[in-house]
């Protein structure tokens, strides 16, 4: 069978990976300080993570059907449904996420309260089965550590563009007008 332990591994170095990506070109966007990048690895990373294991799990799961079907032992039954189900559910509410981390670190912070519901979502959707699978807290642990990031970045203008304003309108002073 699949070594999990290592597909576990290499859906960690592939996340550090994208991550890094994700860090690099928002920085070639934006100028970012050491803070701003380390915020957004870890924003990028929390949400890519759970996003990639989700996908892993469908895999798995769609796998395990074929192996089944192959050997004519499939069944459609409600635990093939409620784990496709379950797989595609979080899947697009971590891909949400992970737009709006982008969106956010590039400093259109409209989507923040948005990306606090959809994180609260899926506290709601997966924490309650940890009795039945440990790795359902992988989501919702995952959420509660993107949340207090964004409400950190928020709160302190991490990513916040300067105003337009700002820059379109020069400072008057009485001395430039005489």
């Amino acid at each position: 069978m699949i070594n999990t332990q290592l597909v576990d591994s290499l859906l960690l170095v592939v996340t550090v990976l994208a991550s890094l990506i994700f860090t690099y070109l928002v920085s070639r966007k934006r100028i970012l300080d050491f803070r701003s990048k380390v915020l957004t690895f870890l924003m990028a990373f929390l949400a890519q993570y759970t996003l990639l294991n989700i996908c892993a799990h469908l895999i798995a799961v769609t796998a395990v059907a074929m192996i089944k079907a192959k050997a004519g032992t499939f069944v459609y039954d409600m635990r093939f449904y409620t784990l496709i189900q379950f797989g595609v559910l979080l899947a697009l509410i971590n891909g949400y996420l992970v737009a709006g981390v982008k969106r956010v670190c590039l400093g259109k912070e409209l989507v923040l309260s948005n990306m606090v519901k959809a994180c609260l979502l899926q506290i709601f959707i997966s924490v309650p089965l940890f009795p039945f699978n440990p790795l359902s807290l992988l989501p919702g642990v995952a959420s509660i550590f993107l949340m207090v990031l964004l409400i950190i970045t928020h709160r302190r203008k991490t990513f916040a563009l300067p105003s337009e304003s700002k820059e379109i309108l020069p400072k008057l002073s009485i001395t430039q007008l005489a």
